[in-house]
């Protein structure tokens, strides 16, 4: 589960094991960024969507849209969890070791443009 101190996520889940538990981890983790008013909010609140519309997919009307729908679950999850791993650095004012992220919520969080 998350840390506890203030600068940093409490009560999510911070290695989702499926596209339910990411999709339920992203929700969390934008609605405590916006509770701060922390513009890295945007980001989850994205990646929240585009894993309701995955998991649509896969839940298919229709039938699943996925040949391996357990398998895309599962990247769901890994792929959230892969965010997380970038954004808890950016909480403690630490650089992420990925360069794109690092920049990203540099700007987003000094609120500048590039």
């Amino acid at each position: 589960m998350g840390m506890s101190t203030a600068a940093e996520l409490t009560n999510v889940n911070l290695q989702p094991r499926d596209i339910d538990e990411a999709l339920e981890a992203l929700e969390e983790a934008a609605s405590q960024l916006r509770a701060r008013d922390d513009p890295r909010a945007v980001f989850p609140d994205v990646y929240a969507l585009i894993t309701r519309r995955v998991r649509a997919a896969i839940e298919g009307r229709e039938g699943p849209t996925f040949a391996e729908p357990t398998w895309m679950s599962c990247l769901a999850g890994r792929f959230a969890e892969y965010y997380f791993e970038t954004l808890m650095p950016s909480l403690r004012e630490q650089p992420p070791a990925v360069t794109a992220w690092r920049i990203a919520h540099d700007v987003t969080v000094r609120r500048t443009p590039m």
